[in-house]
């Protein structure tokens, strides 16, 4: 005779609690702690790639508005820059910024810096700044200009 299977979602490396008729799956609470393990214990580069992401501004400092760190493969972090000047300014501050970055995350040994397009909108911390001057602060230039 064939057993229905349980139409709960199967996650792998959990196991149907036997002990119980019916074959029910493990409790919340014991899934929860899975999943805490799991997260705890992941170092897969998209977390590191995201960790590097937010901490981004502390660790590039000035560069950080013109520079964000895609990808890492390996042992390499791929930077890219929205100006050839700055991945010249990433390639002579490399040493610095690895330092910075292996505190938290040190399997990454090198950096490597390419001209490209960045998203402004998709990362705040790259979003421009307010202007110096106002709009009424124009204004009220442009009236006192009119007057001379």
């Amino acid at each position: 005779m064939i057993k229905k299977q349980n139409p709960a979602v199967h996650l792998r490396g959990l196991k149907p609690d036997t002990s119980s008729s019916g074959g029910a799956w493990i409790e919340a609470r014991e899934m929860t702690a899975y999943l805490q393990d799991r997260l705890t214990n992941t170092t897969t580069t998209e977390w590191q790639l995201a960790g590097i992401q937010a901490n981004w501004p502390q660790i590039a400092g000035p560069l950080a508005k013109h520079t964000r760190p895609m990808q890492i493969h390996n042992d390499t972090m791929l930077v890219h820059c929205n100006h050839p000047a700055y991945v010249q300014e990433v390639t002579l501050l490399k040493g610095e910024l690895l330092k910075r970055i292996k505190q938290t995350i040190p399997t990454i040994h090198h950096i490597r810096a390419k001209y490209a397009l960045i998203d402004r909108q998709s990362d705040p911390a790259l979003e421009a700044k307010e202007p110096a001057i106002s709009d009424a602060n124009l204004i009220s230039l442009q009236a006192i200009l009119d007057q001379i």
